[in-house]
């Protein structure tokens, strides 16, 4: 290595701080867990809440790159949601109509209208590995299951075969009626007010990513072939 050159890229994305609602933190942190993320309890207590640090990839080279901070939200941003809830009337007969209309949008258009963050799997195994977790979580543990949606988006029909094949074959997505906005991608969102990096009353959402490439999309062709001849 020359000298002057960097081991790391000049510019990364360091961190995001999200928080939760005091009392959710160990299911906030679960969540992350069970899509595949590293998440360590620092042991740091914030009245008596857990600081998380969570890792979106335990194996890059720097342990400070693309890292979550997870705490409990401050009481000034909470009496500062119950003021915006009381002026929208959230919850009650008054509810501005404009909070369902939002709320409606949003989850059928989950990429388009409101913020997320994305993750990107190396493989749809992976992916389809994380979600059949949450999944198995909202049925193992219905006060999880009530805070948790889940909104899938298969590969577009007719872009290849082989994709089409994979995921009509697929355990996650072979059932998904909408499809990804663009193409050879693979999408699934998590809606759910256990953390939020806004307010918690519209909740947040965690993009996962798959995207086949030529190579990839080659590839599950052939695996599900021999899945079928080997079923035959």
């Amino acid at each position: 290595m020359g000298q002057g050159a960097q081991l790391y890229p000049a510019k990364t994305l360091g961190h995001v701080a999200l928080n939760y609602r005091a009392g959710d933190g160990p299911r906030a942190a679960r969540l992350f867990e069970l899509i595949g993320c590293q998440v360590t309890d620092t042991g740091m207590l914030v009245d008596g809440n857990p600081f998380y640090v969570i890792r979106i990839d335990d194996q890059a080279p720097n342990p400070s790159d693309s890292i979550l901070f997870l705490g409990v939200a401050a009481p000034q941003q909470m009496a500062f949601e119950v003021a915006v809830e009381k002026a929208l009337g959230i919850g009650t007969d008054r509810e501005d109509p404009a909070v369902a209309q939002y709320r409606a949008d949003r989850d059928a258009e989950p990429e388009l209208i409101g913020t997320h963050f994305g993750m990107r799997y190396d493989s749809l195994e992976a992916m389809e590995a994380a979600v059949e977790a949450v999944q198995a979580e909202c049925r193992r543990d219905p006060g999880f299951g009530r805070r948790v949606q889940i909104h899938l988006l298969r590969a577009k029909r007719g872009v290849e075969e082989a994709i089409d094949a994979r995921m009509d074959a697929s355990p996650v997505f072979a059932s998904a009626q909408r499809s990804c906005f663009v193409d050879y991608g693979v999408q699934a969102f998590l809606r759910t007010d256990l953390m939020a990096g806004s307010l918690f009353t519209f909740g947040h959402t965690i993009e996962l990513d798959y995207v086949f490439t030529p190579r990839q999309a080659a590839e599950a062709g052939r695996a599900v072939a021999e899945r079928f001849a080997a079923e035959a």
